[in-house]
């Protein structure tokens, strides 16, 4: 390893003793508030670090870092780093009792200057980590206008967790080459009013599902029940009134026609209520011609009843009749 003394162009090793140095250098420093740098040279990799035991990551300073193609003097600014080559980026890892940050600066022809590097992800003290977010809140948190997660196997297919900001929507995606093409929205979720879409990234309802669902049983719950039917007081129509109701309109009375069920749908609670209400209707139909089959029946054991009885007289008759001698002619 090669150091010179130009600030500018590499830094220089001010002091020996870091622990660092121990295992770089093999050399100590016994100094309690010491700062150490070194580089490479020919290289762009530098390392710059401060033991101050006082110092508590201030907005100026951190405790150290390991910058490629990137290094600062002790007061800059935050986050502001030099270079030595214009087209290579600048890429930062800096260090301190507030966690670990990486930061970047990838426009090419400008790198030798002071730039301000931006912060790529931070890993704070507790343990959590922000991509794109400063001082992450949580264990995991990304920031990004649309930000991905993606899962990909060898074969370059793409499962991809998005965060929609435009539609304020958790989508699941297929892509491929390794997330770098869309295909499409395999399901969504609204964040707003927690619709779900399968299939679409339109939810119209809170389960929206474009194909079929299978499943071994589903509840409906239904705001009233149709035994209403069975009131005394429920109207209901006459045979012939029903007849003349489809004659003119082509469907059952209640009952939405065709063409608006294949524009609107058919809900599947007030589906299932009407029909009930048709099955009450025609419980009721039934009975109601049970009872007068049961009454021509009755009839109809009368009439034969009465047949029976004049067929017995008429017999009578027919043997009185054939009882009395006849007169004989001349």
């Amino acid at each position: 390893m090669k150091l010179v003394e130009s600030r500018v162009i590499m830094p220089r090793i001010r002091h020996m003793g870091m622990i660092a140095c121990i295992l770089l250098l093999g050399v100590k420093f016994v100094g309690a508030q010491e700062k150490g740098r070194f580089g490479t040279s020919p290289g762009h990799t530098f390392v710059d670090w401060t033991f101050d035991r006082n110092w508590g990551g201030s907005a100026n300073r951190w405790s150290g870092y390991i910058g490629f193609n990137a290094f600062r003097n002790d007061d800059d600014l935050k986050d502001y780093f030099f270079g030595v080559n214009y087209y290579t980026a600048k890429l930062a890892f800096e260090g301190s009792n507030y966690g670990f940050r990486w930061l970047y600066h990838i426009k090419s022809g400008d790198n030798c200057v002071q730039t301000k590097l931006s912060e790529l992800m931070h890993l704070s003290s507790q343990g959590n980590l922000g991509i794109g977010i400063h001082n992450p809140p949580r264990l995991l948190t990304l920031k990004a206008f649309r930000p991905r997660i993606a899962l990909a196997d060898q074969d370059g297919d793409a499962s991809v967790f998005e965060f929609h900001e435009g539609t304020n929507q958790l989508r699941f995606q297929q892509w491929e080459h390794s997330g770098g093409r869309y295909i499409k929205t395999v399901m969504s979720l609204d964040m707003d009013d927690g619709r779900i879409g399968m299939g679409t990234s339109e939810p119209r309802c809170k389960l929206d599902v474009v194909g079929t669902i299978r499943a071994e049983e589903i509840k409906v719950a239904l705001n009233e029940a149709p035994d209403y039917v069975f009131e005394d007081d429920y109207k209901l129509k006459s045979l012939e009134e029903v007849e003349e109701y489809v004659k003119e309109h082509r469907h059952l009375p209640g009952i939405a026609s065709a063409k608006e069920m294949e524009k609107e749908g058919v809900g599947l609670a007030e589906m299932n209520k009407l029909l009930l209400e048709k099955v009450e209707e025609l419980t009721l139909y039934s009975i109601t011609l049970s009872k007068e089959n049961q009454e021509l029946k009755g009839e109809v054991v009368s009439q034969k009843e009465d047949i029976k009885s004049i067929e017995m007289k008429l017999q009578k008759l027919i043997k009185v009749v054939n009882a009395k001698p006849q007169k004989e002619e001349y």
